[in-house]
């Protein structure tokens, strides 16, 4: 493998020194978004919005960057409220739980077009790269902005990740690559190259490799006796291609065509406590084309209009099976066409107003389901006011959602406020209620012996207040937010025993109650060439089955939930050298709904440690970095009998030109 990523280096190496020929132009173009003017209240360029109506956390790339984080899932974790479950660390899945709610709560989008998985309501974050991502955005409730589509407005929990613009200083092209080789074989090439084909028009084209042998050790215990062996199958290989075409302040408006491709194979590491050898292993081929187009059609209105076709085949293979056969060879193909119009129009210099409405078609193939191929057709409705003061800014209207496979018709309303309390002091102080519902996927509807096709969809009330102090001096700026939360979910769906133990079935039996607080801080300063960042959060969160009082996991704590959480990032850097210290550190949590003490997962902490050198030669930047990853060689698992790696070394190269 060693072999195999020098001369990908070398290639990639020679291919972008190459272009420090190209001659410069005088014409500098960056391409940024045009957008009707907003009233924004006491906001700042940090993570976290004072005007925000809901809590709201974001991370642009050099946080992102600061943190080591390679996929999503990494820089989600540092995030107020955030749970990542995680089988296995390197190849596992990497799902997000939000206060409390499950991953299927969360809409993910990618330059605000959803990403879907009717069959399991699920995205895998370990599949998302953070290379060329500008922001990650996590909204819990209401958003602020109105012009979004409908399916996101409807959703508890709304996650965006934004790729990077193109931006030129001179030349028609712009290329930046990253090169990075670390602990137990993980090795990753990526390449993006930007041109400005003319005043309007640019074009974005990269592509990725990342393998890992993921043979990380581990101890196994067997009674009083351990024996420190190495994690296997848990080998994971990915390429992945995205070609984007953009343009601004054109006839159409400002207009962004994406291309999509994605294939994978990894082995699926197994639950070490049953079998800590396995065969399964999974292959995946993901392609979408999705694009926008939002023009201003006066000076108060603006129209958006998004499109989307996705295809996915994936294959799970276990060739060690106890049936007939001896072998379980599964293959399934999703296909979902997606289009969404929203239009605003701004009534006042303070008051706003948008409909959105979404219609979507999705069918699944595969084997183990009720019938052939299931599909279904989804429409969603968002209707918005927004009102944007000096010192209050509301947001309130009804969101809808329709299907056509099970009976779901429901209309779901929502509002939340933030006021600029006391504008000399920098306080604010916001409260929102929303009610969201998640759909039953293909899975809990139609997989064989499972599924059950009169489940009601999962409805979520959530309610949220709290406060946001900010204050700007000089080159300081310094914000501390708190946020109180109570979710209530009635008609959970679940899997509980049908005809026999043996026999399990969904259904609409559980109510969940969660509540608790976030507490955060942020400062950012300045001197000179110096810099200082530091961010830092505390979650406390309640989590309880409330399903039936005289059940035996009433008032016990949800699996998987720890009832403490907290982060802290510290960035320091100058001019051209600078280097982070990260911290993640969870409170016990169980693994069962039943919280007996065979249950308990131990609290755990994991720190890591980047440092990086910037330094110029012609007209390119090249950076060196060295990071650690779990520097304390930290062993927990966050999943019961899926250890996680230990300490990890990472060092790397990124060029921009």
């Amino acid at each position: 493998m060693i072999k195999k990523f020098v001369h990908i280096a070398y290639i990639t190496l020679l291919f972008c020194l190459s272009y420090n020929k190209i001659q410069a132009e005088e014409n500098n173009d960056i391409l940024t978004g045009a957008d009707i003017a907003e009233i924004l209240v006491n906001d700042t360029e940090m993570g976290i919005k004072a005007n925000a109506v809901t809590s709201s956390y974001s991370m642009d790339n050099k946080k992102i960057e600061a943190t080591g984080a390679l996929q999503v899932s990494d820089a989600l974790k540092f995030f107020s409220g955030v749970a990542i479950k995680d089988y296995g660390g390197i190849g596992g899945l990497k799902t997000i739980s939000v206060r409390g709610l499950g991953a299927s709560h969360t809409a993910v989008a990618y330059d605000g077009i959803i990403e879907s998985n009717m069959q399991t309501g699920q995205i895998d974050l370990g599949r998302i790269s953070t290379f060329q991502v500008n922001s990650i955005r996590l909204v819990n409730g209401t958003d602020n902005n109105l012009l979004q589509p409908a399916i996101l407005s409807s959703s508890a929990t709304t996650l965006n990740v934004e790729s990077s613009k193109p931006i030129f200083t001179g030349n028609r092209y712009s290329i930046n690559s990253s090169l990075r080789y670390g602990s137990f074989g993980t090795a990753s090439a990526m390449l993006a190259l930007s041109n400005r084909l003319s005043e309007k028009w640019a074009s974005t084209l990269s592509a990725e490799w990342n393998e890992s042998e993921g043979n990380y050790p581990y101890t196994q215990q067997n009674g009083n006796m351990s024996e420190v062996v190495k994690r296997e199958n848990s080998d994971t290989k990915r390429i992945k291609t995205d070609i984007a075409l953009m343009a601004d302040n054109t006839i159409l408006g400002n207009i962004t065509i994406r291309g999509y491709l994605h294939s994978s194979q990894q082995g699926l590491p197994t639950n070490i406590l049953y079998n800590p050898v396995t065969s399964e292993r999974t292959w995946n081929n993901d392609c979408f084309v999705q694009g926008q187009i939002k023009k201003n059609l006066t000076e108060r209105s603006t129209l958006l209009v998004v499109g989307k076709y996705s295809y996915n085949h994936s294959r799970y293979l276990n060739t060690d099976v106890n049936n007939s056969l001896g072998v379980t060879d599964n293959k399934y193909i999703q296909q979902q066409s997606y289009l969404s119009a929203v239009a605003r129009y701004n009534l006042t210099d303070r008051l706003s107003a948008s409909v959105a409405e979404d219609i979507s078609y999705s069918t699944l193939n595969g084997n183990n389901f009720s019938i052939l191929k299931p599909k279904r057709t989804q429409l969603n409705g968002a209707y918005r006011i927004k009102y944007a003061g000096e010192r209050v800014v509301t947001v309130t209207g009804v969101n809808h959602i329709y299907t056509t496979d099970i009976d779901i018709n429901r209309v779901s309303p929502f509002v939340a406020t933030n006021i600029h309390l006391f504008p000399r002091h920098g306080i604010n102080i916001r409260a929102s209620v929303k009610e969201a519902v998640r759909i039953p996927t293909f899975n809990d509807l139609y997989f064989e012996q499972v599924g059950r096709r009169d489940l009601r969809p999962e409805k979520a009330r959530l309610y949220s207040a709290g406060m946001v102090w900010s204050k700007n001096y000089r080159d300081t700026e310094f914000m501390l937010y708190s946020d109180f939360f109570y979710n209530d979910i009635t008609d959970k769906i679940t899997a509980v025993p049908g005809k026999s133990i043996a026999l399990w079935m969904m259904r609409n039996i559980g109510h969940t109650i969660s509540r608790g607080f976030e507490n955060g801080t942020e400062l950012s300063a300045s001197y000179n060439d110096f810099s200082i960042n530091l961010s830092a959060s505390y979650t406390y969160q309640r989590a309880m089955d409330k399903t039936n009082p005289a059940g035996t996991t009433y008032n016990h704590q949800l699996a998987y939930t720890p009832r403490h959480s907290g982060s802290v990032i510290l960035t320091l850097q100058n001019k051209n050298t600078g280097g982070s210290i990260n911290n993640f550190a969870s409170g016990a949590y169980y693994s069962n709904s039943y919280n007996g003490k065979e249950y308990r997962m131990p609290s755990y902490s994991e720190t890591g440690v980047s440092v990086w050198h910037n330094f110029s030669v012609k007209n390119s930047t090249i950076q060196l970095r060295a990071e650690v990853i779990n520097l304390f060689d930290t062993r927990y698992e966050l999943v019961t009998n899926y250890p996680m790696p230990g300490r990890q070394f990472r060092i790397g190269t990124n060029i921009t030109l």
